[in-house]
């Protein structure tokens, strides 16, 4: 019988939360870093709004290849080697990015932020992966506030941009040593994650799955668990259990397998065939006398082998013909869209409607960046109060609020409360969408990974979109674009709602 890997323990989920929420971090103090200085990457390129249309535009290019290729490439390497490479990766595109806004080189530049969006888009995919797999082992929603984390990140970069661009510091000094930090924080974080290879786990779980009831709920438990690349205590100890009832004491952990007490620290059956026992006691697969034989194993089920069809290129595929997950994907790209086009416009906005200075500005991106951060701590609460569905659409509607007052607003401290209230209204759209697509563990990497896509799409064309309308009709009423995708997003929010049976 194969080796039964262990459960994680409740010591290591509860440091895989803080290394992943330390992940989520650092990938918001990345972007920050960058998008609170775009007034001052203009001023150094010397580009309108349609350039700097383009820039984004180009700078995007990167995370096309790049994102329906993510759950792939998690589930062949993990989700803590995904992150690290994609942390690397993305530190030599802000180099590149950083030399060419210093020497006003646009091409260099676009080719540094292609870089750049490529490991992080990645890297976004991974990280909401191993999210995922925390919350199931912790049995609680967890994500808004992992988004939360990415949120105070931008806060504090954009903070901290803000006031170095008051004291006239250069850009490349500030991205260059900002990521150089983030990426050693990156690297230490990984060391913490659950899953360093999240989906090989088919054959290492299959005598459990060989143990039980192939129509029970039980395979169920231990198939999900496989797909993810954890044994739960509890699916290992109904999957092993004898006929007759659990035995009442708990499965203990050792180094090398699971134990069902008093009789060793391995797992035994005796199948009704004369039995066999392993070449050596360290190998946890002796067959042992018992009172009530275990009826002999059934045949391996159908179910695991798609654990594995959908690590592959053919589970991506398939995915991309489920209609709840092209319509999530439509959620999260209003989502993306809203909070996207706030972080790279609303500096500049601010700058060209109110001839404001750039550390000013940077405190407008700042509010609406409180606002996220603020919303997405609570809203673990919201969403236990009030359900998926009802928080986005509440959502939606308050971001329409938003956008429209920050256009419209005569005054700064108006757009200020404005941005406040689009950054609130725009939180919790992208984690809830994400977190609906892993609703079903076996499919979770594959799915996440088209919903991602999709989302990311708003990068392509929302930058274009809103530069190429900045230059004729101004910044901040080019804004007014977004209100078309919000409602979109709010008439396929119901989507989001838990399937009662994931497929």
């Amino acid at each position: 019988m194969p080796l039964l890997p262990a459960a994680p323990s409740a010591v290591a989920v509860r440091r895989a939360k803080w290394c992943v929420l330390g992940v989520f971090f650092v990938a918001g103090v990345n972007l920050a870093t960058w998008i609170s200085r775009l007034p001052a990457a203009r001023e150094a390129l010397g580009f309108t709004d349609g350039q700097m249309g383009v820039l984004l535009l180009i700078g995007f290019v990167g995370t096309g290849p790049a994102m329906p290729l993510a759950g792939v490439v998690t589930a062949r390497l993990g989700t803590a080697r995904t992150v690290a490479t994609c942390a690397v990766f993305a530190l030599g595109g802000y180099g590149l990015l950083a030399a060419g806004i210093e020497t006003a080189t646009p091409w260099l530049a676009a080719v540094g932020l292609a870089c750049f969006n490529a490991g992080n888009g990645i890297w976004d995919a991974a990280m909401n992966v191993e999210g995922a797999l925390v919350e199931r082992h912790l049995g609680r929603s967890i994500m808004p506030r992992l988004h939360a984390g990415f949120s105070l990140g931008t806060v504090v970069a954009a903070a901290f941009g803000g006031l170095l661009a008051g004291w006239d510091v250069g850009f490349g000094w500030h991205l260059g040593s900002v990521v150089i930090v983030t990426t050693a924080a990156a690297l230490f974080c990984v060391r913490g994650f659950l899953s360093a290879n999240p989906l090989d786990a088919s054959e290492t779980v299959a005598a459990a799955l060989l143990a039980a009831d192939e129509q029970s709920p039980v395979a169920e438990l231990v198939e999900a668990d496989a797909a993810m690349g954890v044994v739960s205590t509890r699916s290992l100890a109904l999957a092993t259990q004898p006929p007759g009832g659990v035995d009442p004491a708990e499965p203990t952990l050792t180094s090398s397998c699971v134990s069902v007490p008093p009789p060793s620290a391995c797992v035994s059956v005796t199948p009704p065939s004369p039995c066999a026992s392993a070449p050596s006691p360290s190998s946890c697969a002796s067959v042992s006398e018992s009172k009530d034989p275990v009826p002999a194993p059934p045949k391996p089920l159908p179910a695991l082998q798609s654990a594995d069809t959908a690590t592959g290129l053919r589970g991506a595929a398939s995915a991309w013909r489920e209609s709840r997950t092209l319509l999530l994907g439509l959620v999260v790209m209003a989502a993306a869209l809203t909070e996207g086009a706030a972080n790279d416009w609303t500096a500049m906005a601010l700058v060209d409607g109110f001839e404001t200075s750039e550390g000013t500005a940077a405190f407008g991106l700042t509010m609406f960046l409180i606002g996220m951060t603020v919303t997405r701590f609570v809203g673990t609460w919201l969403v236990d109060r009030f359900g998926r569905v009802a928080v986005l659409r509440t959502g939606s509607v308050a971001a329409l609020i938003g956008v429209g007052l920050f256009v419209f607003a005569p005054w700064l401290w108006l757009a200020m409360t404005a941005s406040l209230i689009w950054g609130a209204a725009a939180a919790l759209g992208f984690p809830l969408g994400m977190s609906a697509a892993s609703d079903d563990p076996r499919r979770a990497a594959m799915r996440v990974s088209v919903v991602a896509t999709i989302g990311y799409s708003a990068f392509f064309f929302g930058p274009l979109l809103i530069g190429f309308l900045g230059d004729h009709f101004g910044t901040r009423p080019a804004l007014l674009v977004i209100a078309l995708p919000i409602a979109l997003g709010l008439a396929a929010a119901s989507v989001a709602r838990p399937p009662r049976h994931p497929a």
